[in-house]
């Protein structure tokens, strides 16, 4: 009995200090044919104070895109990512989006620590039209 006490003041113990780091409780990514949509649902908010959202046509080399402030609780966020028919490329010049990106979120802490979420992956395809009109809105930023 004494053994049993004893493993499970051990588990509930490593469970805490684990607990502490689980930041979000899931992320997703998906394609409307329009634009890329992000989910994510906080586990607890307590130590952070905000969410950085960054994409990446490599999978490599992410750029931040967007930041979302923490509401203070366990909470659930989307953000619509309307902006994915152009990207940098190296050079700073604006070309041709690829149809494969990569995103990962930036979690803010209060003490000014920073941890990343897993990259999640989405393919984008957009119509010919889409594309066109996205070149002509494109020409005018």
């Amino acid at each position: 009995m004494k053994k049993i006490i004893s493993i499970l003041i051990i588990v509930t113990a490593i469970s805490v200090l684990f607990a502490q780091d689980y930041l979000l409780e899931s992320f997703t990514a998906n394609s409307d044919g329009r634009n890329v949509v992000l989910d994510w649902k906080s586990a607890s908010e307590a130590n952070i104070s905000g969410y950085e959202i960054e994409r990446s046509s490599s999978g490599s080399d992410f750029k931040y895109i967007w930041t979302e402030k923490a509401h203070g609780y366990a909470s659930v966020y989307s953000f619509k990512d309307d902006n994915i028919f152009m990207k940098d490329d190296a050079n700073g010049d604006k070309v041709l989006s690829k149809n494969n990106f990569a995103y990962r979120i930036k979690i803010l802490k209060k003490d000014n620590s920073i941890a990343y979420s897993n990259n999640v992956n989405v393919v984008h395809s957009l119509s010919g039209i889409q594309k066109t009109w996205g070149m002509i809105k494109e020409m005018f930023r």
